[in-house]
């Protein structure tokens, strides 16, 4: 399964995120949106799972985002 790090503007719509994937059975993450995303405040919600059912989701909710990106896992 793919893990996406999802911006967004506020920790607001982060924890709105983090609560909506939680009714759908996704395990979801808050944190500082990494600097290498994107610049200025902002948080964002680590989750894994198919990143159009993740952004239909968000669209079904009213969850507005900044950007979708997939994590860079290291290898072991």
């Amino acid at each position: 399964m793919n893990k996406h790090i999802i911006a967004f503007a506020s920790v607001t719509y982060a924890n709105k995120a983090k609560s909506v994937f939680e009714k759908y059975g996704i395990s979801a993450e808050v944190k500082r949106t990494p600097g290498s995303l994107f610049r200025g405040c902002g948080y964002s919600v680590t989750v894994e799972g198919r990143s159009d059912r993740l952004v239909k989701i968000m669209e079904d909710n009213g969850i507005s985002y900044r950007s979708i990106s997939s994590e860079q896992s290291s290898s072991k």
